[in-house]
């Protein structure tokens, strides 16, 4: 369905995009929109490229620090935010407000 809602012909079929778990992925994101907010949504744009098109796994800081550099974003963010418990939770709050 996203293929036909977003004309995304280089996604990849569902079997083949890999489980992940995309925690890690929010937190980066969170950490990149406060710290480097002109370049957030090149950053976002190009997790969900690696993830749907590529196949990459966006749940591994390695991947998700590459992610940054290919976007113009100091790796360093990344890797700071990941180890940033505050960051994380408020992630998870968020989940939960979600909930309810």
């Amino acid at each position: 369905r996203l293929q036909d809602r977003y004309d995304a012909d280089a996604m990849l079929g569902f079997d083949d995009v890999p489980e992940v778990d995309s925690l890690d992925a929010q937190i980066a994101s969170l950490a990149v929109q406060r710290e480097h907010p002109d370049s957030w949504e090149a950053f976002d744009d190009a997790i969900y490229r690696a993830l749907w098109e590529e196949g990459r796994d966006v749940g591994d800081p390695d991947v998700l620090a590459t992610i940054a550099a290919e976007a113009g974003v100091p790796e360093a963010t990344v890797r700071d935010a990941l180890s940033d418990e505050e960051l994380s939770d408020e992630i998870f709050r968020a989940k939960v407000e979600m909930l309810f």
